[in-house]
Order: structure tokens, then C-alpha cells, then sequence
């Protein structure tokens, strides 16, 4: 609609309403509504899909309470994808992680170690790969990581 068009319109718009008339219909009023695909116009989609890193936070913060109260045998199968995933970067604190006669405060401190060199030092490809270990889909949230 160009400034003229518009003003016109704009015009007999505020005369209608000062006349206490309804406004009037026009058929270029069409020209300004929002196409069909516009966004706003859209049904929202599924929904939203998390990113990996931000769901790989969550679970490692749960999996960090259950290990505090429970000990690291209750994420066996978190410990080992962890250890795999950490294996090229940290491999002391990987292998700490799962070695078979480490103690169990050993492994406690390799968890802390690898927690916060998965989360602060690898990218998101890591941590998707993380979670595809841990249990599939990345964008599921609340997946368990217990004993597996």
C-alpha cells in the first residue's frame, strides 16, 4: 500500500469513528494482513528440542546428587560413556574413572574431574555423544542414567 493509499485510509478511518460510524470496509485491507505462512500465523511445532549441552548439564547434575548419596556403582553405564567420551582429551581422569580396583573416592574425584572437563572443555558434539551413550535421544528430556 503506498503513503497516499494509506493516509486515505487512515483518514476515513479517524472520520468514521469521530461520526460514531463504523469504519469501512475496503477490500485492499487484505494487502496488510499477514500471509498464511507467516510465523505468527503458524501452529507451533513439536516441541522445541533442547540443545545437547544444555540437556547433558542436567543430566550430569543429577547423575553428581546420585552419586553423592549412592556412590559411582549407581551410574556404572554413565561412568563408562563418560570415561570413553573424556578418553582423548583427559585420559588419566577417564580411566580413574572406571579403573576396576580404584577406590571408590578415586573414582568420586575422576567423576568431578571428567564432569566439569565434559562440560567446560568439550563441544557440543561430545556431548552429544554423551547422551547418545547414555540413552539416545538428545533432545529427550529426563532420561535416566542409571546402572546400565
Amino acid at each position: 500500500m503506498d503513503h497516499l493509499h494509506a493516509g486515505a485510509t487512515t483518514h476515513a478511518l479517524t472520520a468514521s469513528r469521530r461520526e460514531g460510524r463504523p469504519a469501512p470496509l475496503r477490500e485492499d485491507v487484505a494487502a496488510v494482513a499477514l500471509p498464511q505462512d507467516s510465523p505468527s500465523t503458524q501452529l507451533p511445532s513439536a516441541v522445541p528440542v533442547r540443545p545437547a549441552s544444555a540437556e547433558l548439564a542436567d543430566v550430569l547434575d543429577r547423575a553428581a546428587h546420585r552419586v553423592a548419596e549412592l556412590g559411582t556403582s549407581a551410574e556404572r553405564r554413565l561412568l563408562r560413556a563418560m570415561s570413553e567420551v573424556a578418553a582423548q582429551s583427559a585420559p588419566g581422569a577417564a580411566a580413574a574413572l572406571i579403573a576396576p580396583d580404584g577406590t571408590e573416592i578415586s573414582r568420586q574425584r575422576a567423576f568431578g574431574l571428567v564432569h566439569t572437563h565434559v562440560l567446560e572443555v568439550l563441544g557440543p558434539r561430545e556431548h552429544a555423544w554423551l547422551l547418545e551413550l547414555v540413552g539416545g535421544d538428545p533432545g529427550r528430556p529426563g532420561r535416566p542414567s542409571g546402572p546400565g
